[in-house]
């Protein structure tokens, strides 16, 4: 089923007759909700300028902190030092990209297992957005 096509619009007539979809009236509160998701959807996926996939599996890799994508989401949901070239949500970015190569990839598969801290990134996360910021600009 699928929700009217917009708020407080009736489908047309060759809407009505699609054999296959049938449209619910959603309530203000579903409405608002759908919506919601869309708006959080598209923000999280457009004018962004995220670090190269590549660039960003080093980052996460040489933080050493993540084996999994529940262990990712855990962090996310703290809030702390998110950085914001590192999407929160990168199977879903990084798979718009046609980049994304699952969760073991994004953890540990540079190295086959979680990397110890400061690899390649060392200093504190501004530091880190600083240079981010610096390489983002060019």
């Amino acid at each position: 089923m699928k929700p009217w096509p917009s708020a407080g619009m009736q489908p047309s007539s060759s809407e009505q007759s699609t054999a296959n979809t049938v449209f619910v009236k959603l309530d203000v509160i579903d409405q608002t909700i759908l919506h919601r998701r869309r708006l959080e959807r598209q923000l999280r996926c457009e004018s962004r300028r995220f670090l190269p996939f590549k660039d960003c599996c080093a980052w996460v890799q040489s933080h050493g902190m993540w084996s999994s994508q529940e262990e990712w989401e855990e962090w996310v949901n703290l809030g702390e030092e998110l950085s914001p070239y590192i999407p929160t949500r990168p199977d879903e970015y990084y798979s718009s990209t046609g980049q994304w190569k699952g969760w073991q990839y994004f953890c540990t598969e540079l190295t086959g297992q979680m990397m110890t801290p400061q690899l390649e990134f060392s200093g504190t996360c501004q530091e880190i957005c600083k240079a981010a910021d610096s390489f983002m600009s060019h």
